[in-house]
């Protein structure tokens, strides 16, 4: 008799926004969806990467026979997205951008199928690692310096401070601005109110003690000092 083969898992929509939704941890469609919103509201190109990254890294998951609920709750998606909006962000042209947005999804996703067995034997997950790994290979060869805002200050009235909490948030996803921040929180709230609690407390004590060491400036408003706390 022939041995029946277990069938491929399906790559369908929901598919695609969890692996966008995991950007922020969460395997939840809606979560994704949102923060596709947040995206678009920065940049339409942002958003079309995370969905072609999600899918192209996804689809080589499939390929390679991982495991179907790891793809199916986007844990292979998510590299893959957040490797095409570096690529968006930093390509030296938009031309580059377009040509890079497949190979370093797909190459994030074959990095993260070698990383996924040997670190399982220490009970460890690839996390962001391949998309770090893959954007190691090219970024350094076109980065370029950017002029310091030392000298900028901003005043630290509590609209101002909103807004650069928000926007902390905002640039967990590489969006821009209070209102893609405030859609972020609204993503993870609807996954885990106890994730967006955590991610907001954690931009306000991240934003509170470096304002406090002296950081100000653009910074400040853009949301930079919020962002690794709201990260951890």
């Amino acid at each position: 008799m022939p041995v029946a083969r277990p069938a491929s898992p399906s790559i369908d929509l929901r598919t695609l926004l969890r692996g966008v939704g995991q950007m922020v941890l969460q395997a939840n469609a809606v979560t994704g969806a949102l923060l596709l919103a947040a995206l678009a509201l920065t940049d339409l190109r942002l958003a079309s990467a995370a969905l072609v990254g999600s899918a192209a890294a996804s689809m080589v998951a499939v390929l390679t026979g991982s495991e179907p609920r790891d793809i199916e709750q986007g844990l292979h998606g998510f590299n893959g997205a957040l490797a095409a909006l570096i690529a968006v962000l930093f390509a030296p042209s938009s031309l580059a951008a377009i040509a890079l947005v497949p190979v370093v999804s797909i190459g994030a996703a074959l990095v993260q199928r070698a990383m996924r067995v040997p670190l399982a034997r220490w009970r460890q997950c690839p996390y962001s690692s391949p998309c770090l790994v893959v954007t190691a290979l090219w970024l350094p060869f076109v980065a370029s310096q950017h002029p310091s805002d030392a000298a900028t200050t901003a005043p630290l009235t509590l609209p101002a401070v909103a807004d650069a909490l928000l926007s902390g948030l905002a640039q967990t996803t590489f969006a821009q601005g209070p209102w893609a921040g405030m859609l972020i929180v609204a993503g993870l709230a609807v996954a885990s109110r106890r994730a967006a609690a955590f991610a907001l407390g954690g931009a306000i004590v991240s934003t509170v003690l470096l304002v406090a060491s002296g950081a100000n400036g653009t910074s400040f408003a853009d949301g930079l000092l919020g962002i690794n706390g709201a990260l951890a």
